[in-house]
């Protein structure tokens, strides 16, 4: 390895020496050809000036302004020729160059008088920028200047308007099915949640916004707004050194200085926090050469636009400089011998360094195979918990529902209702579970649909009233009256969020009230949940809101629970983009503020509205006669089901079947509306048994499929993708609601 580099080192030396300046060939750098093209733009423009060409110098003056500010990073030189340019179109608005470049103009000098903290001149430049983008059809330009603008809105707090642009952006990406403009606004939801220090949202979103068709800058600067985001975390160093070197790779791939910088910077702070000194410092090396670097080329803008100005004056004194180079030849040489031995020697040093760094890399990949293997261990866990504690949680909440209904002692409705509760209860706290798992890996998603926020408060307290009267506690409820009737939002998160809430209320009093009230203030609606409880010091009030914390130690003995839902509640509330704070003194009760965006639906026919047992009876005389076959192996299951099919529809007609394979068979024999599908089964699953009735179908020409839907106790998104990929119409989870029941045979019966 010695005598190979010493090698190449005379050819190079012997090489130099016979070479004179006249004949050398300088191979330019990235940096340096664009500075040679910057001078060749200068002299194209000089001339296009001279022979009055308006078009030439628009194009050339734009061609430079992107060059400058995307590959250079110059903000002072290319903010002159903005100016410039800004000055040519208002003077020459007919000119055909105008309709080309005046999008892209705006947009770059909304970015320039930005970065001068110009902040509220920079809006009207980005506004106009989108204007002039929808107008000429340039899409990469309106999404560039959407996404700056909601930046600009954020660093000047208009939060509100910043998010409903992000928002609005998401929409218009979704209807349009425009995948790249979806990440982008991703990305910019992700950094609007960083700014705001919402670090968990910011996590979310950011990894939302990953796309490998996305440009190598984007890609990289993504994959690293992770790292800095789990860096931010503090517990998860792991997950930064491994999104911190993906962001590296990239970038040096595209061979990006400004996001190698970055990814370096990163990693030589992570290194050193985990004690890895070695990796810390090669790092630290390269994020300081990238700094130098960037200094260096500042400096050299600078001196290579007074140079332009001076051409004249430089050609007259090229000869005497040729002269000079000669005299200075041997100190130039023997400068170059010194970097040479350097060189060498940095070479017999990472040589003998290379064994080490591929075993450190082989401990790298054998960590991310763990930690990969430990996620899909997770989540296998967590799908079998919520198929079989969901199993018999069916069973128990069905027959109780049965219970409940059927003519029974009036003595008898204390210790139902009590069951009913508890289940509740238990169902509450494994859904906690699985929306804590979601909210770690990213996969919770938040629904945008019309919504009764008024009836969606109304089922919570009906819901929550006998836990109050239990206790002889009274329960109040306050609606503002002009509250709009249809906003956008989630509702079974709203649900989720209100039920926690009042249910801790409720638990945490022991006497007076618990009320709960539901207002609009400015563009948010307003929740406040007060009650008389035991209140909250003040030392922990920061504390209830973090993962198996309650206010009290004491409290956890006394009153019991996980400490989950505040935490999810928080974080779901953080995710749509709103927030929660607490007021309360200890032994005075506490007082609960949620605040969330508010936007004004449009009122449809499927208004959300409470349903009874009228309505649901109604319902199922829409469906009189309805012949269903029943796929389900579980006996309680099979008692729970046919006890509610026959109670709400008039004279339907039922055939279960134990396993897929029979369900197969009889469909192929006899004449069926619908089928109820259970998907773990003995001899063959519901997966595959749907699959071979859609082949059937297919096979045989059958123009209207039958419907199927799923009866799964998992509610994770790969199981329930899973059904949906196998050809099943919808899902209908265990244990469920009578309503949702009901409401899902009627959809995919009549198509409604």
């Amino acid at each position: 390895m010695k005598k190979l580099i010493l090698g190449i080192f005379f050819v190079w030396f012997s090489f130099v020496f016979s070479q004179t300046p006249k004949d050398s060939i300088s191979v330019l750098a990235p940096k340096e050809d664009n500075l040679l093209r910057i001078s060749a733009w200068e002299k194209q423009l000089e001339q296009a000036r001279a022979r009055g060409d308006i078009y030439t110098q628009m194009k050339v003056l734009m061609d430079m302004i992107y060059l400058k500010v995307n590959n250079l990073a110059d903000t002072t030189t290319s903010y002159e020729d903005a100016l410039e340019l800004e000055k040519l179109v208002n003077e020459h608005p007919s000119n055909r160059a105008v309709s080309l470049i005046e999008a892209p103009l705006n947009m770059f000098l909304g970015f320039l008088i930005r970065d001068q903290n110009r902040l509220e001149e920079s809006i009207s430049y980005f506004e106009k920028g989108v204007s002039l983008a929808k107008k000429h059809g340039q899409k990469e330009f309106f999404k560039d200047a959407n996404v700056a603008l909601s930046n600009v809105f954020n660093r000047l707090q208009k939060k509100e308007k910043a998010l409903a642009l992000i928002n609005d952006l998401i929409t218009k990406a979704l209807n349009e099915k425009d995948s790249t403009l979806l990440t982008r606004a991703y990305e910019a939801k992700s950094g609007y949640f960083f700014d705001n220090k919402l670090i968990d949202s910011s996590l979310y979103y950011a990894k939302k916004s990953i796309d490998n068709n996305a440009p190598y800058n984007q890609q990289s600067f993504r994959l690293y707004r992770i790292a800095e985001c789990y860096s931010m975390l503090e517990t998860y160093n792991d997950s930064v050194i491994y999104y911190g070197e993906k962001a590296l790779e990239i970038a040096e791939y595209s061979q990006n200085d400004r996001e190698q910088k970055y990814a370096h910077g990163l990693l030589k702070d992570i290194y050193g926090k985990v004690g890895k000194y070695e990796e810390a410092f090669h790092h630290f090396s390269k994020f300081y050469s990238f700094e130098q670097e960037q200094l260096s080329f500042n400096n050299a803008l600078k001196i290579g636009q007074s140079n332009i100005e001076l051409e004249k004056e430089r050609a007259q004194l090229q000869q005497a400089l040729t002269y000079q180079k000669l005299s200075n030849q041997k100190i130039i040489l023997w400068s170059v011998l010194g970097i040479l031995s350097i060189l060498v020697i940095a070479i017999i040093y990472i040589s003998n360094r290379l064994k080490l760094i591929k075993k450190q890399n082989k401990i790298i990949a054998q960590e991310k195979l763990r930690a990969e293997q430990s996620e899909r261990y997770k989540e296998q866990f967590l799908a079998n918990m919520s198929h079989e504690i969901r199993t018999p949680m069916h069973a128990i909440s069905g027959m109780l529902n049965s219970l409940r209904r059927q003519p029974h002692p009036e003595s008898q409705n204390d210790f139902l209702n009590v069951m009913k509760i508890s289940a509740d209860n238990l169902l509450v706290l494994l859904n906690d579970v699985l929306d804590m798992s979601k909210i770690e890996s990213g996969n919770l998603d938040i629904e945008q649909v019309n919504m009764n926020a008024k009836v969606s408060l109304e089922q919570v307290v009906a819901v929550c009233k006998y836990k109050a009267e239990e206790k002889g506690l009274e329960l109040k409820m306050n609606i503002s009256p002009d509250f709009p009737d249809t906003i956008i939002g989630d509702p079974d998160r709203l649900h989720q969020i209100l039920m926690n809430l009042l249910s801790n209320a409720i638990k945490f009093t022991e006497k007076g009230y618990v009320e709960i009230n539901l207002s609009q203030k400015d563009d948010n609606l307003r929740f406040t949940i007060k009650d008389t409880g035991i209140g909250i010091s003040s030392n922990q009030k920061e504390l209830i809101f973090d993962s198996f914390k309650q206010g009290k130690s004491k409290s956890k003995g006394k009153f019991g629970g996980t400490g989950l839902g505040l935490t999810i509640s928080k974080q779901l509330i953080e995710l749509q983009g709103g927030e929660i704070w607490v007021e309360s003194e200890e032994d005075k009760g506490s007082i609960f503020y949620i605040e969330l965006p508010l936007i004004v639906g449009e009122k449809t026919e499927a208004t959300q509205k409470l349903v009874g047992e009228s309505e649901l009876k109604s319902l199922g005389n829409a469906l009189k006669g309805l012949r269903v076959l029943v796929a389900e192996d579980n006996e309680f299951n099979i008692m729970v089901i046919k006890d509610d099919l026959t109670w709400y529809i008039p004279e339907v007609k039922i055939t279960f079947v134990e396993n897929g394979k029979l369900a197969f068979e009889t469909f192929k024999k006899f004449d069926f509306d619908i089928i109820l599908m259970d998907v773990q089964m003995p001899e063959m699953n519901g997966y595959k048994a749907t699959r071979k009735i859609r082949k059937f179908e297919k096979d045989n020409n059958i123009i209207k499929p039958i419907a199927i839907v799923a009866m799964t106790a998992s509610l994770l998104k790969n199981q329930i993708d899973k059904c949906y990929d196998a050809g099943m119409d919808a899902y209908i989870p265990k244990p469920y609601k009578a309503e949702d029941f009901m409401n899902t045979l009627i959809k995919v019966t009549q198509g409604l």
